[in-house]
C-alpha cells in the first residue's frame, strides 16, 4: 500500500503569515519540503483523499494527483474541510463534456457536526446537486470496501473525531489525522503495517529541549502533548510510524525532522517525521 503525505501542517500554516524567525523565513525562501501545508494524506491504491485543508489545491498540484475517487473525513474542524471547493475544482466542467464525480464518506457523528458548524454539510449538499460529489454517511460500526480495500472508522477518545482502518489480506494501515488527546491504543491495532498519527503538541523542541509553549497556555490542557504521543507509539509497535499535523508553533523543521528521525530509529521506534510529499510503501522493507 501506498501512502502520501500531501500537507504534513497542522491548523497553523508554516511559513505562519506575518511571523518572521528562523524556521518561517526558511519556510518562505526554499518551499517544500521546509513548507508545511494544511494537514492532508492520500492513498494511491485507491485514489482515496484524507481530509480537505485550505490548500489542499495546491498539495494535489504538487504531487501531481488528477483524481479524487473518494474522501473520507475524520472530523469537522476548519482546518480539515475549508478546502472543500476543490471538488468543484477538481470535478466541475464549465467547458463542456461530463463533470467526474468523487464519493464523499462521511461518518454519522461527524454528519451532525458539519450540519452544525462552518456550513460544511450544506456546502457539501450543493457540490452533491452540481453531480460533483455523491454523499455518503457512515453508520456506526460499519465500513466501506472500495477497489477490495476495506475501511473502517474508528471514533477516538474525543467522540467527535474519527481516525480509519484500511485493510486489505494482511496489510493494515491506521490513519489518523488530529486529536489524539485521551485516547488508549487499541490491542487490536497493534503490529500496524503502518501509522500515521498527529505528533501532539510540543511544549519543549524535541531536539533542543528549548520552551516552544508557555506553561499556563490552554492548549497544553487540551491537546495530546508529543511524549504522550512517542507512548503511544511503543505501545502499538507498528512497523513505521509517521508524525504530522506538526505546527508552526511546534517549530520541527523538515531538517530538524530529520535528526530526530533517525534518532528515534536508533532507539528503536521506526518513527519518521512527516513532510510533504513523503510517500511511504508498506510493501518496502523500512
Amino acid at each position: 500500500m501506498r501512502v502520501e503525505i500531501l500537507g504534513s501542517g497542522g491548523a497553523v500554516a508554516v511559513p505562519r503569515p506575518g511571523y518572521h524567525n528562523r524556521y518561517n523565513d526558511e519556510a518562505r525562501e526554499r518551499g517544500v519540503p521546509w513548507q508545511r501545508r494544511g494537514p492532508a494524506v492520500f492513498f494511491h491504491d485507491a485514489n482515496i483523499l484524507f481530509d480537505t485543508p485550505e490548500d489542499v489545491a495546491e498539495s494535489l498540484n504538487r504531487a501531481e494527483i488528477d483524481t479524487v475517487r473518494a474522501c473520507f473525513y475524520s472530523h469537522w474542524h476548519p482546518d480539515h474541510v475549508m478546502g472543500r471547493r476543490v471538488f468543484e475544482q477538481m470535478n466541475w466542467n464549465l467547458r463542456g463534456g461530463e463533470s467526474r464525480c468523487t464519493d464523499v464518506y462521511v461518518p454519522e457523528r461527524v454528519r451532525q457536526d458539519m450540519k452544525k458548524y462552518l456550513g460544511t454539510w450544506s456546502h457539501l449538499d450543493y457540490m452533491e446537486s452540481l453531480g460533483i460529489v455523491k454523499l455518503h454517511v457512515i453508520a456506526p460500526g460499519t465500513s466501506v470496501v472500495i477497489d477490495g480495500f476495506t475501511i473502517t472508522p474508528l471514533p477516538l477518545a474525543e467522540e467527535y473525531v474519527f481516525a480509519y482502518l484500511i485493510e486489505r489480506d494482511s496489510t493494515r494501515i491506521w490513519i489518523a489525522m488530529d486529536e489524539l488527546v485521551g485516547w488508549q491504543p487499541d490491542e487490536a491495532l497493534k503490529g500496524l503495517d503502518l501509522a500515521v498519527l498527529p505528533s501532539g503538541v510540543c511544549e519543549f523542541h524535541p531536539l533542543t529541549g528549548a520552551r516552544n509553549i508557555p506553561a499556563d497556555e490552554p492548549v497544553l490542557q487540551s491537546e495530546m502533548r508529543f511524549e504522550r504521543t512517542l507512548e503511544c507509539i511503543r505501545e502499538l509497535a507498528p512497523r513505521h510510524a509517521v508524525l504530522i499535523h506538526l505546527d508552526e508553533p511546534d517549530g520541527v523543521t523538515y531538517d530538524d525532522g530529520l535528526v530526530l528521525s533517525a534518532k528515534y530509529r536508533a532507539d528503536g521506534l521506526p518513527i519518521t517525521f512527516g513532510w510533504d510529499g513523503l510517500i511511504v510503501d508498506t510493501n518496502q522493507p523500512g
